[in-house]
């Protein structure tokens, strides 16, 4: 008789199958290495929606030049930041952590440096800033005096308009800022180095107290005018002049 086959059930073997996690995206957003204030500027930007983006900044940072100021180098820190306030002001609804963004975008690091050693109601106050780094920065390569501008004399048959970037050169060095051409002794310098063929042809109609420079400029270019057309026309030696 044929022992019945007893059938035994094989354990099935559970092999650790992996699970799968959610995949974290380890891409670097560039952005937030840029400045320690991305991350609240990107909170205003959640507020305000229609704000500027990342790609908007590196687009208009293209068009400004890098700010780099160096002890003994000449650098225009005013003009750096009128061209930051120009193009701030053509972003729509850009708030005043963008435009301290974009500084920080198109500064060096040492700028950067300066910033961030700033109490917080400077750093995150545009026009603060701007007043802080135009004070720590505007003497770089400034060295204009009234010593040097004294010094600097109309040459004979030199153009008056000549003359005058040579004379504001010596005067503000490289100081730059609205109404600087107003000062009482640029102006007064500005006729007493005149060559004294033209003062003598400007007498007393110039005045440096009563007339802006933009006055002034224009009695100077006419009396170099009237100058020119008299000497043109002044006989050549002792005998008449030839025509020519």
């Amino acid at each position: 008789m044929t022992n019945p086959i007893t059938l035994r059930a094989t354990p099935t073997i559970q092999r650790d199958r992996p699970q799968l996690q959610p995949t974290l995206n380890t891409t670097l957003d560039t952005s937030t290495t840029l400045t320690p204030d991305s991350t609240h500027r990107r909170a205003r930007r959640r507020q305000d929606p229609l704000g500027p983006s990342d790609r908007d900044f590196d687009r208009i940072a293209r068009h400004i030049t890098r700010f780099d100021p160096r002890p003994g180098i000449p650098t225009n820190t005013r003009s750096y930041l009128r061209v930051i306030e120009f193009h701030a002001d053509r972003i729509p609804h850009a708030s005043q952590d963008d435009k301290i963004f974009l500084i920080r975008l198109t500064s060096n690091g040492e700028v950067n440096g300066f910033i961030e050693r700033q109490p917080k109601a400077i750093k995150h106050d545009y026009n603060e800033l701007c007043k802080a780094i135009l004070a720590e920065y505007s003497d770089y390569g400034a060295s204009g005096t009234l010593t040097a501008a004294m010094a600097v004399k109309q040459a004979h048959n030199e153009l008056a308009e000549c003359y005058y970037h040579r004379l504001r050169q010596a005067f503000f060095g490289n100081r730059n800022y609205e109404g600087m051409e107003e000062d009482t002794n640029f102006r007064a310098l500005y006729l007493q180095n005149l060559h004294p063929n033209l003062s003598q042809l400007l007498g007393v109609y110039a005045c440096p107290l009563t007339q802006d420079i933009r006055q002034l400029k224009t009695l100077v270019a006419r009396a170099q005018g009237k100058h020119r057309i008299q000497h043109a026309s002044a006989p050549i030696g002792p005998g008449p002049s030839k025509s020519i």
